[in-house]
């Protein structure tokens, strides 16, 4: 059961973390993302997503790649975010944090979908990779909102199924539980899903199902 004070806890840490960044001066600053992402066909299980229809992630004009949290905040997020996710959801408590880099929409998408044009690039807004263990947000997304949070508990799902070698029947199977996890996150701050991200139902069951091709 969760602590009914678990909610400010994390919310707490999520200030703390906007408090202290300064990845341009912090000596443990996340580095700019300076090579390309790896290049990963088309509906390889390997690249799992968040694909939300998300008018809120506007393409940013002159935004930085540089992530908004310094490197020790970032990780600290990330603790707070893998024992929440243990203990509601008992997923491995493994603290072997991926790495994460910011994209812009576009090489977002292209690395979900490759050239396919299935959808928008601002549709994707953010990808795990789990051959390198890392998560691409987009550039849009600065960590200080709980709906900008809730993408990083949705791909965090996906990096603790990765390195606790969890086995699923089809790519889209694994999607479920990080919706979940993500939805009762918002919850947790009074938000919703469906809400924030402009999902409906349907299209949320037809991305966590296995569907036929």
């Amino acid at each position: 059961m969760q602590h009914p004070k678990l909610g400010l806890l994390l919310f707490g840490l999520f200030f703390l973390a906007g408090a202290v960044c300064a990845p341009s001066a912090a000596p443990h600053a996340a580095p700019a993302s300076q090579h390309q992402p790896p290049q990963t066909p088309h509906g390889r299980a390997g690249v799992t997503t968040a694909a939300l229809p998300l008018s809120r992630f506007s393409p940013p004009s002159q935004r930085p790649a540089a992530l908004p949290l310094s490197g020790v905040a970032m990780a600290d997020l990330q603790s707070v975010i893998v024992n929440w996710l243990a203990a509601r959801f008992g997923l491995p408590a493994i603290h072997d944090h991926p790495r994460v880099e910011l994209l812009p929409a576009e090489q977002i998408s292209e690395l979900r979908y490759g050239n396919s044009g299935l959808m928008s690039h601002r549709d994707v807004v953010a990808v795990y990779d789990d051959s390198s263990k890392t998560i691409y947000l987009n550039l849009a997304w600065t960590g200080r909102s709980v709906a900008d949070l809730s993408v990083l508990v949705h791909e965090m799902v996906h990096h603790l199924q990765n390195v606790g070698r969890a086995r699923f029947a089809c790519p889209a199977a694994r999607e479920e539980l990080a919706y979940h996890a993500q939805a009762q996150w918002l919850a947790s701050f009074g938000a919703d899903l469906f809400q924030e991200f402009e999902l409906d139902p349907i299209t949320l069951k037809l991305t966590t199902a296995c569907l036929p091709y």
